[in-house]
């Protein structure tokens, strides 16, 4: 039996429609349309406060 070809990810607008997708079997759907990204903290405005124990 052939292997079905694998199908494409829907471009989702909104929240319900994206929970929706999510719910279901994704084995079948085709990654290879995403590529890797990556991601750059911005730098902080100013220091985090430390935080004082209250022993």
């Amino acid at each position: 039996m052939p292997k079905p070809s694998p199908k494409p990810v829907p471009i989702l607008t909104t929240d319900e429609a994206a929970e929706d997708f999510l719910d279901q079997d994704l084995s079948a759907l085709d990654f290879s349309q995403f590529k890797p990204m990556r991601f750059e903290p911005l730098p902080k405005s100013a220091p985090t406060p430390k935080r004082r124990s209250n022993s």
